[in-house]
């Protein structure tokens, strides 16, 4: 219990308080960022919709003599 004690305020007394903080702050940076990168890679990787005529568009073939 003492050993607990006594490392439960090691990071304050060796003033390391804000390497959690900045841990933290890096954390969600990286986790915001992997999702924008998956947003964005994956409209680059959006197919348009086909470009193929409908039937009611489809012209039909003149008779070459």
């Amino acid at each position: 219990m003492v050993l607990a004690d006594l490392t439960a305020g090691l990071p304050a007394l060796l003033g390391l308080v804000w390497l959690k903080d900045l841990a933290t702050v890096l954390f969600f940076l990286f986790f915001v960022g992997v999702i924008v990168l998956l947003v964005v890679r994956g409209k680059a990787h959006y197919e348009p919709q086909s470009r193929i005529p409908l039937e009611d568009d489809v012209v039909e073939p003149r008779e070459v003599r």
